[in-house]
């Protein structure tokens, strides 16, 4: 007797590079501006 075949998604590996991945990218992006911005912008303001 055969066993019914399982979900073909299980055997999928996940992808690597999902909608996770890019909203992290754009979050460390936005960080990165945030502090260069306050770097440029911060001597400015205070001297």
């Amino acid at each position: 007797m055969r066993e019914p075949p399982g979900d073909p998604d299980d055997d999928r590996p996940r992808p690597l590079m999902g909608a996770t991945f890019w909203i992290m990218v754009a979050l460390s992006a936005a960080c990165v501006a945030a502090g260069a911005a306050v770097a440029w912008v911060l001597p400015r303001l205070a001297g």
